[in-house]
């Protein structure tokens, strides 16, 4: 329904003002409203046929959910609301790859990415390990790893026969606005002292909504 994808534009405006302005209260209604729009709009939209497909979309977009909901929370719940996303991006992964492919051109397009990857992790990394907290180290790892297989899955599918220009570009730009979302993300958590969490979310928001309308036009083709 075209009423929940307008609503979502709507709460993720507001909520990049709502960000600007740390208007915390408010914000516990427009960052999880967003998403939940979105996951509306998806789940009323969706064709009866490639149910599978469509349940893995499904969840990737509700750990998403859940993590924004844990990011709001008081100290951020990085631990938990990084879990989320981490299964997210997983979920997100497999949607793509559903039934499970993994042409030659993923892996070109991962080796890739896995260099941006390295070179800046590898500064949140020390940064995380000379503060001891040794877990958050192997989590972010782990994280980063999953972060890079889903975007470069979404870039792959460009190449891909079964998947159709007007679906490939949206699924493959939202990939790569999610990997920057998420360096925007971790640079004001661990690299800056002037963070700037609106670039964050609009790039976020942009991602999301992008990966969801190619991915129903992929349903649908």
């Amino acid at each position: 329904m075209p009423f929940f994808f307008f609503l979502g534009l709507v709460l993720a405006g507001a909520d990049w003002i709502a960000t600007a302005r740390n208007a915390r209260t408010v914000r516990w209604i427009t960052k999880p409203g967003a998403l939940l729009s979105l996951l509306l709009w998806f789940a009323t939209s969706t064709p009866a046929t490639n149910s599978t497909q469509a349940t893995w979309f499904t969840l990737a977009l509700c750990l998403s959910l859940v993590g924004d909901i844990f990011l709001l929370m008081q100290g951020h719940q990085l631990h938990k609301g990084g879990l989320a996303f981490l299964l997210a991006h997983v979920a997100f992964l497999i949607a793509y790859t559903t039934p499970l492919q993994v042409p030659i051109v993923l892996l070109a397009v991962f080796a890739l990415n896995i260099i941006p990857t390295i070179i800046f992790f590898r500064k949140v990394l020390g940064i995380i390990r000379s503060s001891g907290d040794t877990d958050l180290a192997l989590g972010v790892s782990v994280y980063a790893l999953a972060l890079t297989a889903m975007t470069s899955t979404s870039i792959s599918v460009l190449f891909r026969p079964d998947w159709p220009p007007i679906a490939a570009w949206p699924v493959a730009i939202g990939g790569a606005l999610f990997y920057c979302s998420d360096m925007l993300l971790f640079t004001n958590h661990f690299l800056t002292e002037k963070p700037r969490p609106t670039y964050t979310m609009i790039t976020y928001h942009a991602a999301q909504f992008a990966m969801t309308y190619g991915y129903l036009w992929f349903l649908y083709s």
